[in-house]
């Protein structure tokens, strides 16, 4: 069971060739499904625990003060399985519950790291564990903190921090552009800001701005009151994106839009 947990050895692993394991049963196994997140979050260490120094140093190295949010935890070990069905090695996390719109948990966002504090040198550093049968994802989101009568969405963890991090509004995660379309705004939001991500040109669309628009439409119709806020002021390297992580970065906090956005959410 253990080993199923993610729970074994205590530093990261260089990674392993094997032949194709089968998955561990709580990919197909739904009470399994269950104990494992309810095991693996409860194993979770706070931001500010002295054991949590490798996720600190993450925040760090992305230009982040450290956030002391609840719902961002750290794990010491945990396996790391690639699409293949290979165990490619063992080592630390970022932990993120993602919520469901009436406030109950989904699953676990993990983003791998190395003691360091980088992103851990696999194929897909970010990933979420498997949802549990009668929970869903679309319109969930990583609540970073309490929502009041003006939130912001944006879709990565990052983002979203930077976003709270420069003007001090609230600001949840989606996680992809996919489910920021999806999003589902609490009682009580009466304002909606949604941060896009100013991603290239690809088949004619740019993904964050094309999930921004959706996202706006559709709780528009609704009476919502939305804005979206696209980051612009510099070029981005050919083929790549910019965020708003990106903007407080090579820009600061002066970089934000936060004495427009004050006024108006003042109004």
């Amino acid at each position: 069971m253990a080993g199923v947990l993610g729970l074994v050895g205590t530093k990261p692993v260089a990674p392993v060739r094997r032949r194709p394991a089968a998955r561990p049963t709580v990919r197909t196994d739904d009470a399994r499904t269950r104990r494992v997140l309810r095991a693996i979050w409860r194993a979770a260490r706070p931001v500010d625990h002295p054991d949590a120094e490798p996720l600190r140093r993450y925040l760090v190295h992305r230009g982040l003060t450290v956030s002391l949010s609840g719902v961002i935890k750290y794990h010491p070990s945990l396996q790391y399985w690639s699409e293949e069905g290979y165990l490619a090695g063992v080592f630390p996390a970022m932990l993120a519950l993602v919520v469901s719109p009436d406030g109950k948990p989904v699953t676990i966002h993990r983003t791998f790291l190395t003691p360091e504090g980088q992103k851990a040198p696999v194929e897909a550093p970010k990933k979420l564990m498997s949802v549990p049968a009668g929970k869903s994802l679309p319109g969930a989101a990583i609540r970073l903190g309490a929502p009041g009568r003006v939130l912001g969405v944006a879709e990565g963890i990052e983002t979203a921090l930077a976003v709270q991090q420069a003007t001090g509004l609230r600001c949840w995660a989606t996680i992809s552009a996919s489910l920021m379309q999806s999003f589902e705004p609490p009682q009580g939001v009466e304002r909606l800001l949604i941060w896009a991500d100013n991603d290239p040109i690809r088949n004619g669309k740019k993904a964050g701005l094309n999930a921004a628009e959706a996202l706006r439409k559709r709780v528009s119709d609704r009476g919502l009151e939305t804005e979206i806020l696209l980051p612009d002021g510099f070029l981005p390297a050919e083929g790549k994106g910019v965020d708003w992580l990106d903007v407080l970065v090579t820009q600061g906090p002066a970089g934000f839009p936060f004495s427009r956005l004050v006024d108006r959410c003042a109004a």
